[in-house]
């Protein structure tokens, strides 16, 4: 599947490094933006099988011919999930439900995940709060040589 890969102005915010990924050859496109968490999508409508869906119900898959679906989502805000070597993982939470129960899976899974830190980017009526929303730091009472594998303590 080819695909081109390119950077943009956000709709939604105006930041100019968000992201969006055409892949020529089926015709979807996806925009991600890392700072307010704004996501679309264009991409081939399937059924509860995973079956493409076409206009007139035949297997005749050219693309005049097969249905697309589009959704916008104008999340509550973005994050970033860190290791202990950088940057892991993007993504966007649609509501503040979403990143406490984010918040919650990182502080219940401790042994897991690699995740050291979550950073999270609130959307707020063209602001954006930044603020580091959990993090994990070594116990500062083990001694490392005696102990190597004690537990880690875990702020908020």
């Amino acid at each position: 599947m080819g695909s081109v890969h390119s950077e943009m102005n956000c709709p939604r915010c105006g930041y100019d490094r968000c992201t969006e990924e055409y892949y020529y050859k089926i015709h979807e496109i996806f925009v991600f933006c890392p700072e307010c968490g704004y996501l679309y999508e264009h991409k081939i409508k399937r059924d509860e099988l995973g079956e493409i869906i076409t206009k007139d119900g035949t297997e005749n898959y050219k693309f005049e011919n097969i249905e697309y679906e589009e959704r916008t989502v104008q999340s509550y805000g973005s994050y970033k999930l860190y290791n202990d070597i950088g940057l892991k993982s993007l993504g966007a939470f649609e509501n503040e439900k979403d990143l406490d129960d984010l918040i919650e899976n990182l502080k219940s899974k401790k042994t897991e995940h690699s995740y050291t830190k979550l950073e999270v980017n609130i959307y707020n009526d063209g602001n954006i709060l930044k603020k580091v929303a959990w993090k994990r730091t070594k116990s500062k009472k083990r001694n490392p040589i005696l102990d190597p594998y004690e537990e880690e303590d875990w702020d908020d």
